[in-house]
């Protein structure tokens, strides 16, 4: 909701492309979260707790494309709607019990993953195939790792759980990614290289 503040509160600072960044990042954690608290404390179907998960994603997508954020942060608007699109049929599939769903699902989690891995391990080569401007090329590879880092561990829960893996073991799965690029940021310097307070990291 306040992502320029979330950033400031671990000492990060930024535009508003930073900003944007750091929403589809969060959209994703929040679906990670969603979607483990469906499972396991609502004993919710697993292909309806992801659909339930992805709703932030999907009025993500709807919000930036209403208020036209792609022009704002220079980027390609065709991508944001693909994804956008793809987003809301698999959310509405997943939560209705579509016949389609099962499969639109593992399809979403792969196009996640692929992506998201993409973000976490080549963000310059992330930034320039979604269109953003050099600029953003050179400036914003931190903050695409974020995001690489919590879409790599939504794709993890998913993943785990549509393949009847136990929900708790799931979440522990999903955890992995986050740990080790927690652990990348904080031992390799990058966290403090970009302004950020590695004290705030590290708990």
């Amino acid at each position: 909701l306040a992502p320029a503040k979330n950033n400031e509160a671990y000492g990060l600072k930024g535009d508003n492309v930073d900003s944007f960044i750091q929403e589809v990042a969060s959209a994703k954690l929040l679906s990670t979260a969603i979607t483990a608290y469906a499972v396991v404390s609502k004993g919710m179907p697993v292909l309806q707790a992801i659909g339930a998960g992805l709703v932030p994603q999907a009025v993500l997508g709807v919000k930036a494309l209403l208020n036209d954020t792609p022009s704002e942060v220079g980027v390609s608007s065709g991508g944001i709607m693909f994804d956008t699109l793809f987003t809301a049929v698999t959310t509405y599939g997943a939560l209705t019990g579509a016949d389609y769903a099962g499969n639109a699902v593992k399809a979403y989690i792969v196009y996640t993953a692929l992506a998201t891995l993409q973000c976490r391990l080549a963000p310059k080569s992330a930034l320039k195939a979604w269109g953003f401007p050099e600029k953003s090329i050179a400036t914003k590879s931190f903050m695409t790792k974020i995001l690489g880092q919590q879409g790599i561990g939504w794709s993890v829960l998913a993943w785990s759980l549509t393949n009847d893996v136990d929900a708790l073991t799931a979440i522990g799965y999903a955890s992995i990614p986050a740990f080790l690029s927690l652990m990348d940021f904080a031992t390799s310097g990058e966290m403090e290289a970009n302004g950020g307070d590695i004290n705030m990291l590290l708990p």
